[in-house]
């Protein structure tokens, strides 16, 4: 799943349960259960690298647009609660953790780094994606885009 998508979850997670005790746990969960049983579609970053030794620039450059939008989102967010440090620091925190899986990735596919852990972190996260066309991948992101919307609408 898009980044965009796992940080508008976690806002919604820490919306609805602002006890940072079951929320950021929660937020970090959402991660891996949204990527492994919804259907999505995004960049296959780990078959271009599989494939050509690198990710795709069209590649490159929809991850980019993803995360400038998802970091634009998660400001405009935390800007609504300045100076409430205690409620930014919990967002925030929940917006971390919402997108630390795919993190944790980024050494591997852009920097060399090859370490037997990450290694198989990254092939552990490619063999359980809930991968799908990229037209109901999208769709199934535009819901949980909009269903996130509406609770921190609410």
């Amino acid at each position: 799943m898009l980044t965009l998508p796992h940080t508008l979850v976690a806002v919604a997670i820490v919306k609805l349960i602002p006890n940072p005790l079951i929320s950021l746990p929660l937020c970090l969960t959402s991660h891996f259960f949204l990527d492994f049983l919804i259907t999505h579609w995004n960049p296959h970053l780990y078959t271009e690298y599989q494939k050509n030794g690198r990710v795709s620039s069209g590649s490159i450059f929809f991850i980019t647009i993803d995360a400038l939008l998802a970091l634009t989102v998660s400001l405009a967010i935390l800007l609504k609660f300045w100076p409430n440090l205690s409620t930014i620091g919990l967002y925030a925190t929940g917006i971390f953790l919402a997108t630390l899986p795919d993190t944790i990735e980024i050494p591997y596919y852009f920097m060399g780094v090859k370490s037997k852990l990450l290694s198989s972190y990254v092939e552990f996260e490619h063999k359980h994606q809930a991968n799908g066309s990229v037209l109901w991948g999208i769709i199934t992101q535009i819901i949980t885009v909009t269903l996130s919307l509406l609770v921190l609408l609410s």
